[in-house]
């Protein structure tokens, strides 16, 4: 069985990897704005970890089950 932690890591490494291609292929665009993705993607963390706190917190809110955050 796997370390939780370096699966954790592991999803981390991914998901950077996704982003850096996501932020590549728009810096490529003249009209880009680095500044509102980076905003756009603080905002978008930001709500899913409060989200995983209160799924943590208060269990499951919309019948999802134990993984729906």
């Amino acid at each position: 069985m796997s370390d939780p932690m370096d699966t954790l890591r592991e999803a981390v490494r991914t998901g950077v990897d996704a982003l850096a291609q996501d932020y590549a292929l728009r810096a490529a665009s003249e009209t880009f704005d680095a500044d509102g993705w980076f905003f756009d993607l603080r905002r978008s963390i930001e709500a899913r970890a409060l989200t995983l706190d209160l799924v943590a917190a208060q269990g499951p809110m919309g019948g999802g089950g134990p993984d729906e955050a």
